[in-house]
């Protein structure tokens, strides 16, 4: 890496790094591109030389810390997801929701605890029924016969896991994420896994 890229590489972190300190701070709504270069000590060309708007900046921080989410529970396969949810243990995959929140502990409380913007939320739950729905579909011939289709037991899943991952963040997460990844595990051991099926 040359010089001048370490320099925008620099530049980027120190906006990123100014621009999730305000938000934790006064919150997205009141938090201007003057604000933003004034913290990171950057001129506004530096600026909008990368991002069109604080818009599109906090649209870049939540879709790379989703990325980041999915490449860490891509390294657990889903297929063992029914196999663990049958048992009375905490379900890995489960786990890794917990785990990976709780290495980005800030930036979640900041993306999913700050009320000005519910557009992250709205992502979260997207990409938990993209994965939801990719396992239910392992399945298809069980899912097929149960009364409630998959995508509407996706949707519900997506927020009870949504409602949760927010419900640990302001509580404290005095909870650790095996402890939570059972709660989950539970869930859909006990709720999803008994759906009532149609009645031939």
């Amino acid at each position: 890496m040359n010089q001048q890229d370490l320099r925008v590489l620099k530049s980027e972190e120190a906006i990123k790094e100014a621009f999730i300190s305000l938000i934790e701070k006064k919150g997205f709504a009141k938090v201007t591109v003057k604000d933003i270069t004034s913290k990171a000590i950057v001129n506004r060309g530096t600026f909008y030389l990368h991002h069109v708007d604080k818009f599109a900046l906090l649209d870049e921080i939540e879709n790379s810390l989703l990325e980041g989410l999915g490449i860490f529970m891509s390294k657990i396969p889903v297929s063992d997801f029914r196999q663990a949810t049958t048992s009375t243990i905490a379900n890995p995959i489960l786990v890794s929701y917990f785990e990976y929140i709780q290495q980005n502990e800030r930036l979640f409380k900041i993306l999913l605890l700050n009320k000005s913007d519910m557009n992250f939320v709205v992502k979260l739950k997207h990409f938990v029924y993209s994965k939801i729905i990719y396992t239910i579909n392992l399945w298809t011939n069980e899912a097929d016969n149960t009364l409630i289709p998959p995508e509407y037991l996706a949707t519900i899943a997506s927020s009870v896991y949504a409602g949760l991952f927010c419900y640990w963040l302001e509580s404290g997460m005095t909870k650790t994420p095996v402890e939570m990844g059972k709660i989950l595990t539970a869930f859909w051991k006990y709720d999803i896994m008994n759906l009532p099926t149609k009645e031939k």
